[in-house]
Protein backbone atom coordinates (compact mmCIF):
# COMPACT_ATOMS: atom_id res chain seq x y z
CA UNK A 1 0.00 0.00 0.00
CA UNK A 2 1.40 3.36 -1.08
CA UNK A 3 0.31 6.75 0.27
CA UNK A 4 0.97 10.26 -1.07
CA UNK A 5 -0.33 13.82 -0.69
CA UNK A 6 -1.56 15.79 -3.71
CA UNK A 7 -2.79 19.36 -4.17
CA UNK A 8 -6.46 19.10 -5.04
CA UNK A 9 -6.86 22.77 -6.01
CA UNK A 10 -5.17 22.18 -9.35
CA UNK A 11 -3.20 25.41 -9.19
CA UNK A 12 -0.40 26.90 -7.17
CA UNK A 13 -1.92 30.33 -6.47
CA UNK A 14 -0.56 31.57 -3.16
CA UNK A 15 -1.61 35.18 -3.69
CA UNK A 16 -3.77 35.32 -0.56
CA UNK A 17 -0.71 35.41 1.69
CA UNK A 18 -2.37 33.04 4.18
CA UNK A 19 0.23 30.56 5.37
CA UNK A 20 -1.57 28.71 8.15
CA UNK A 21 -1.06 24.97 8.34
CA UNK A 22 -4.84 24.47 8.53
CA UNK A 23 -5.40 26.01 5.08
CA UNK A 24 -2.37 24.25 3.61
CA UNK A 25 -3.70 20.88 4.76
CA UNK A 26 -7.14 21.70 3.37
CA UNK A 27 -5.71 22.01 -0.14
CA UNK A 28 -4.12 18.56 -0.06
CA UNK A 29 -5.67 15.15 -0.25
CA UNK A 30 -4.02 11.89 0.81
CA UNK A 31 -4.58 8.99 -1.55
CA UNK A 32 -3.73 5.47 -0.43
CA UNK A 33 -3.35 2.99 -3.27
CA UNK A 34 -3.09 -0.78 -3.16
CA UNK A 35 -0.64 -1.77 -5.90
CA UNK A 36 -0.19 -5.45 -6.72
CA UNK A 37 1.50 -6.66 -9.88
CA UNK A 38 -0.40 -5.01 -12.75
CA UNK A 39 -3.38 -3.76 -10.74
CA UNK A 40 -3.93 -0.54 -8.83
CA UNK A 41 -6.78 -0.09 -6.36
CA UNK A 42 -7.75 3.07 -4.50
CA UNK A 43 -7.68 2.16 -0.82
CA UNK A 44 -8.70 5.52 0.67
CA UNK A 45 -8.90 9.22 -0.13
CA UNK A 46 -8.94 11.73 2.72
CA UNK A 47 -7.84 15.23 3.66
CA UNK A 48 -4.13 15.47 4.39
CA UNK A 49 -4.69 17.26 7.72
CA UNK A 50 -5.26 13.91 9.35
CA UNK A 51 -9.02 14.34 9.49
CA UNK A 52 -10.89 11.10 9.15
CA UNK A 53 -13.68 12.55 7.01
CA UNK A 54 -13.36 10.74 3.71
CA UNK A 55 -15.04 11.84 0.53
CA UNK A 56 -18.05 9.48 0.39
CA UNK A 57 -17.96 9.06 -3.39
CA UNK A 58 -14.27 8.21 -3.39
CA UNK A 59 -14.66 5.91 -0.39
CA UNK A 60 -17.41 4.05 -2.24
CA UNK A 61 -15.22 3.87 -5.34
CA UNK A 62 -12.35 2.50 -3.26
CA UNK A 63 -14.63 -0.05 -1.61
CA UNK A 64 -15.99 -1.24 -4.95
CA UNK A 65 -12.50 -1.49 -6.36
CA UNK A 66 -11.21 -3.52 -3.45
CA UNK A 67 -14.23 -5.84 -3.31
CA UNK A 68 -13.94 -6.56 -7.02
CA UNK A 69 -17.70 -7.20 -7.44
CA UNK A 70 -17.95 -5.27 -10.71
CA UNK A 71 -17.11 -6.56 -14.13
CA UNK A 72 -13.59 -6.67 -15.50
CA UNK A 73 -14.42 -3.89 -17.97
CA UNK A 74 -15.36 -1.59 -15.07
CA UNK A 75 -12.11 -2.48 -13.29
CA UNK A 76 -10.03 -1.91 -16.42
CA UNK A 77 -11.67 1.46 -17.11
CA UNK A 78 -11.19 2.42 -13.47
CA UNK A 79 -7.57 1.34 -13.68
CA UNK A 80 -7.05 3.38 -16.85
CA UNK A 81 -8.68 6.46 -15.32
CA UNK A 82 -6.77 6.10 -12.07
CA UNK A 83 -3.45 5.59 -13.80
CA UNK A 84 -4.06 8.57 -16.08
CA UNK A 85 -4.80 10.73 -13.04
CA UNK A 86 -1.69 9.44 -11.29
CA UNK A 87 0.34 10.17 -14.42
CA UNK A 88 -1.03 13.73 -14.53
CA UNK A 89 -0.21 14.29 -10.86
CA UNK A 90 3.26 12.85 -11.39
CA UNK A 91 3.90 15.19 -14.32
CA UNK A 92 2.69 18.16 -12.27
CA UNK A 93 5.00 17.20 -9.41
CA UNK A 94 7.93 16.92 -11.82
CA UNK A 95 7.07 20.33 -13.25
CA UNK A 96 6.91 21.91 -9.80
CA UNK A 97 10.16 20.22 -8.76
CA UNK A 98 11.92 21.59 -11.83
CA UNK A 99 11.26 25.12 -10.58
CA UNK A 100 13.38 24.59 -7.49
CA UNK A 101 16.76 26.16 -8.04
CA UNK A 102 19.62 23.74 -7.85
CA UNK A 103 23.00 24.95 -6.63
CA UNK A 104 25.17 25.61 -9.63
CA UNK A 105 28.60 24.11 -9.73
CA UNK A 106 31.48 26.43 -10.48
CA UNK A 107 32.19 26.39 -14.18
CA UNK A 108 35.52 26.90 -15.87
CA UNK A 109 36.12 30.24 -17.53
CA UNK A 110 36.33 29.26 -21.17
CA UNK A 111 36.66 32.78 -22.55
CA UNK A 112 40.42 32.50 -22.87
CA UNK A 113 42.11 29.73 -24.74
CA UNK A 114 44.76 27.48 -23.26
CA UNK A 115 47.29 29.27 -25.44
CA UNK A 116 46.52 32.59 -23.81
CA UNK A 117 47.11 31.09 -20.37
CA UNK A 118 50.37 29.49 -21.52
CA UNK A 119 51.64 32.75 -23.02
CA UNK A 120 50.79 34.62 -19.83
CA UNK A 121 52.70 32.01 -17.80
CA UNK A 122 55.74 32.23 -20.05
CA UNK A 123 56.03 36.01 -19.83
CA UNK A 124 58.57 35.73 -17.03
CA UNK A 125 61.01 34.02 -19.40
CA UNK A 126 60.91 36.75 -22.00
CA UNK A 127 61.33 39.68 -19.62
CA UNK A 128 64.87 40.87 -19.14
CA UNK A 129 66.07 40.91 -15.56
CA UNK A 130 69.33 42.76 -15.94
CA UNK A 131 72.64 42.80 -17.79
CA UNK A 132 73.11 39.02 -17.74
CA UNK A 133 69.58 38.15 -18.91
CA UNK A 134 70.72 36.70 -22.24
CA UNK A 135 73.44 34.62 -20.57
CA UNK A 136 70.73 32.69 -18.70
CA UNK A 137 69.36 31.39 -21.98
CA UNK A 138 72.79 30.28 -23.10
CA UNK A 139 73.11 28.09 -20.00
CA UNK A 140 69.65 26.58 -20.60
CA UNK A 141 70.50 25.89 -24.24
CA UNK A 142 73.81 24.25 -23.29
CA UNK A 143 72.13 21.99 -20.69
CA UNK A 144 69.47 21.00 -23.25
CA UNK A 145 72.16 20.02 -25.74
CA UNK A 146 73.89 17.88 -23.10
CA UNK A 147 70.70 16.05 -22.17
CA UNK A 148 69.52 15.40 -25.74
CA UNK A 149 72.82 14.58 -27.45
CA UNK A 150 72.40 10.82 -27.00
CA UNK A 151 68.68 10.74 -27.95
CA UNK A 152 68.73 12.44 -31.38
CA UNK A 153 67.87 15.85 -29.82
CA UNK A 154 64.71 14.57 -28.16
CA UNK A 155 64.31 15.10 -24.41
CA UNK A 156 63.19 11.88 -22.66
CA UNK A 157 60.44 12.32 -20.09
CA UNK A 158 62.69 10.92 -17.35
CA UNK A 159 65.06 13.88 -17.85
CA UNK A 160 62.37 16.52 -18.24
CA UNK A 161 62.73 17.93 -14.71
CA UNK A 162 66.49 18.39 -14.88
Amino acid sequence: IKSAKFDKSGGTDNSTGNTSDQNDDDTYVEITLDIRDDSVAVHSVQAAGGASNEDPELALLAKRTLEGKKSSSFRSSLLRNTSSHIRQVSQELKRLASFSKRPSTKRFDRTKSATAYALKSLKFITTKTGAGATSGWAAVDKRYDELTAKSNWLLPSSLFGE
